[in-house]
């Protein structure tokens, strides 16, 4: 994003986060939810007074934090899902053999 903020055809930063997340776009795991985000906040960056822009950053970091705590939650579910999977076909692996 930065190295398209130096470049003199793009118009905002709006603009340059756009491009960075279509070239890396497989490279980093942002969810609908994050993107969207991400996106509403760098469209107003720059386009107000810095009291406003002091609400955005704060919105958009309860934000992220509310995904953060989404996908830790649902994490743990799959954690322990896998584990018991993993454990059940251990057994199952074990009575065939006997």
């Amino acid at each position: 994003m930065s190295i398209n903020l130096n470049d003199v055809d793009i118009k905002g930063v709006y603009e340059a986060f756009t491009i960075a997340y279509k070239k890396y776009k497989d490279e980093i795991n942002l969810s609908k939810d994050d993107y969207k985000i991400l996106s509403d906040f760098f469209k107003t960056i720059g386009e107000c007074d810095a009291v406003t822009q002091e609400k955005v950053f704060t919105v958009a970091l309860e934000n992220l934090n509310l995904n953060y705590i989404d996908a830790n939650n649902e994490a743990n579910v799959n954690v322990k899902m896998y584990r018991t999977l993993g454990i059940s076909i251990g057994i199952m692996i074990a009575i065939f053999f006997i």
